[in-house]
């Protein structure tokens, strides 16, 4: 039996311990648009979720998820593409304007990456499209930026 063709992603869950405090975040650093009609709403009536749209992205829902938010903190589970490295530059510029704590550029496996941290402390990083040759020996290996999460390893070469 062959499997069965996915379309792509629907749309990215992010666990978040105060809805309020995420949306703005994500407004204000993402440039997301709140699109108030897909609240999602608790059985009990309460809301839970709010839903964004992102540009360039699929739908992000902001879940209410406390318990959750804190076990994510540190973890990378996003890894947003640009062109290249002035694009990383220019959201250095952006997250500084925007009062949001960053990595410098650092020298990934293949090209180079900026990590950030929404409120929650869920890393999220930009990593470009533009590439240099693989190379472990020169990537920036030893920042802790790469390492947010308390369980997280360095890759090994070969």
């Amino acid at each position: 039996m062959s499997t069965p063709t996915l379309n792509g992603i629907h749309h990215i869950r992010i666990p978040v311990s105060d809805l309020a405090t995420s949306l703005s975040w994500y407004q204000r650093v993402l440039d997301a648009t709140h699109r108030p009609e897909y609240n999602h709403y608790a059985l009990d009536g309460t809301l839970n979720a709010y839903i964004l749209d992102i540009p360039t992205l699929p739908l992000v829902e902001l879940r209410l998820a406390p318990l959750t938010a804190a076990g994510c903190k540190g973890f990378d589970p996003l890894i947003f593409s640009v062109p290249g490295r002035s694009d990383i530059e220019a959201w250095i510029r952006h997250l500084d304007a925007e009062g949001v704590e960053h990595s410098p550029e650092l020298r990934g496996l293949l090209g180079w990456t900026l990590v950030f941290l929404d409120p929650d402390g869920l890393a999220l990083r930009v990593y470009t499209e533009e590439v240099h040759e693989w190379d472990h020996d020169k990537a920036d290996l030893h920042s802790p930026w790469l390492y947010t999460s308390r369980d997280a390893q360095a890759p090994t070469a070969g």
